[in-house]
C-alpha cells in the first residue's frame, strides 16, 4: 500500500522539477534582455522626479529632548536638506535605468538612499515627541513623512491613533487617500493600518 503513494509522490516531483527547469531559463533570459535594454537607454531629463525639500523649520531650533536618537535625526535633516532626496520606493535599478537612462542611476540611487535615511529620521522623531506627549510636534513630522510617500508603518500608525483619539474624520480620510496612492510592497499593509483592519 506504501509503495504506490511513495511511487506516486517521486513521480510528481520529478514532473514539477521538469516544468520549473523549461519556464527558469526564459524567465531569466527576460530579465537579462530587459536588463540590456535598460542599460543601453539614453539619459533622460528628471523633470518628472519628486525632489524633496527639507524645510529648516523641521531642524533649526528644535528640542530634542535631551534624547540622543533625537539628536541625532535632526543632525541628519540638517544634513540631508543640502542633499538630493527622492522616494524611488517600488522601482528596481532596471526600472530607473528604464526610465530615466542608465546614466542617472547613480544620482537616483543616491537620492533613495537620503530618502530612506529621511524616513527613518522622521520616524525617530515622531516617536519621539509622541513618547513624550507632544503630539503637535510629533503630527508635524508624520505629517510631512506621509506628504514624502514614507511606508514606515509605524508613522502611519501613529497618525491614524491621533485622528482616531481627536475625531478628525476629514484626516483619517486624507491618510486612506495618499494609502492608496503608495508605491510600495509595504501598501497593503498601510491601506489595512488606515482602515482600521491592523
Amino acid at each position: 500500500m506504501k509503495l504506490p503513494i511513495l511511487f506516486t509522490v517521486c513521480v510528481l516531483v520529478i514532473i514539477l522539477n521538469v516544468v520549473l527547469r523549461r519556464k527558469t531559463p526564459s524567465t531569466d533570459n527576460d530579465f537579462w534582455e530587459r536588463e540590456k535594454e535598460a542599460d543601453r537607454t539614453a539619459k533622460k531629463s528628471l523633470d518628472e522626479v519628486a525632489f524633496i525639500t527639507i524645510d529648516r523649520d523641521l531642524y533649526e531650533d528644535v528640542d530634542d529632548l535631551g534624547n540622543s536618537r533625537m539628536r541625532d535625526a535632526l543632525d541628519e535633516l540638517k544634513y540631508l536638506s543640502g542633499e538630493e532626496i527622492a522616494n524611488m520606493t517600488g522601482y528596481t535599478n532596471t526600472d530607473l535605468k528604464l526610465k530615466y537612462g542608465a546614466a542617472n542611476l547613480p544620482r537616483l540611487t543616491r537620492c533613495d538612499a537620503n530618502y530612506t535615511a529621511l524616513a527613518r529620521s522622521l520616524d525617530t522623531l515622531t516617536q519621539g515627541y509622541a513618547h513624550e506627549k507632544m503630539n503637535e510636534q510629533a503630527r508635524k513630522y508624520a505629517l510631512f513623512a506621509v506628504s514624502t510617500g514614507t511606508d514606515v508603518a509605524a508613522t502611519w500608525r501613529y497618525l491614524v491613533s491621533e485622528y482616531k483619539k481627536t475625531g478628525d474624520v476629514a484626516g483619517l480620510e486624507k491618510l486612506k487617500e495618499a494609502a492608496a496612492e503608495l508605491n510600495s510592497a509595504s501598501k497593503g499593509r498601510i491601506v489595512r493600518i488606515v482602515s482600521g483592519e491592523e
